[in-house]
């Protein structure tokens, strides 16, 4: 939960983007032939980025289901459900391939891990979003509304060139040259 409120729109990312969001991607450098990966980016928010590594860790060994847990899924969609119980198979078997058969350290199979477990809270979180709005019931806007192309903005009072969607300015070509 309090990832959700570190992320705020999930709608604005997706499943490939949101580790870079995070900084849970490595640098890299290229010169030529060349090709040299480092530490993590540590861009966007570390809060949620510490929270996802502790998060990861828990994938050291196998889900198993216990009372607490199964109390707190009992109140989650089937999808869901169905959904969490891939991921945490999915995780472990990731958190054994990168430590055990290909021999990386801990604290590199944690980060790994935890960037493979950004993705997945974010399908769950697309997926609860669309299965509540298919349901009926109404969910408060999540980020801010996308605005048609070529529809006036509400900012557009302000200044002459903020009338149209930034995406359907005319080119400079297509304006008039003003002497």
């Amino acid at each position: 939960m309090p990832c959700a409120f570190k992320i705020g729109d999930w709608h604005r990312l997706s499943g490939a983007t949101i580790g870079s969001y995070l900084g849970l991607v490595p640098t890299e450098s290229q010169s030529g032939a060349r090709h040299a990966r480092g530490p993590i980016t540590k861009a966007g928010n570390s809060h949620a980025r510490r929270l996802l590594v502790e998060a990861a860790w828990h994938h050291r060994q196998p889900v198993r289901a216990s009372r607490p847990l199964e109390r707190r899924r009992a109140d989650c969609p089937p999808e869901v459900r169905a959904r969490a119980e891939q991921a945490g198979i999915r995780l472990h078997r990731r958190w054994h391939h990168l430590q055990v058969t290909r021999g990386l350290r801990s604290t590199i199979v944690a980060t790994a891990v935890a960037r493979e477990l950004a993705g997945w809270c974010w399908s769950l979180a697309v997926m609860e979003q669309a299965s509540i709005q298919a349901m009926g019931e109404k969910s408060a806007p999540v980020g801010r509304p996308q605005t048609p192309r070529g529809v006036l903005r509400e900012s557009a009072m302000s200044s002459p060139r903020a009338t149209l969607d930034p995406r359907e300015r005319p080119t400079p070509a297509e304006s008039p040259v003003m002497r």
